[in-house]
């Protein structure tokens, strides 16, 4: 999925107008997910690692990437 897929996914769940009428809803949509993409895009940079937490190492993997071809 693409960032601006998942942005409209997401976006609409997680910044939802406080007006619940469907015309605010469709209007909003469009500043919701340029928001959101930007919000991906940049995650490093608005949400940075916190320094109490330390990285996996490179041998650790996930089951996910266990599994992956």
């Amino acid at each position: 999925m693409n960032v601006e897929n998942l942005a409209t996914v997401m976006g609409i769940n997680l910044l939802k107008p406080q007006i619940e009428d469907p015309i605010t809803v469709m209007r909003a949509t469009p500043q919701i997910q340029k928001l959101m993409t930007v919000m991906i895009r940049q995650h490093e940079t608005l949400f940075p690692v916190s320094k109490d937490v330390l990285p996996p190492s490179p041998s650790t993997k996930t089951e996910s990437q266990k599994n992956a071809p």
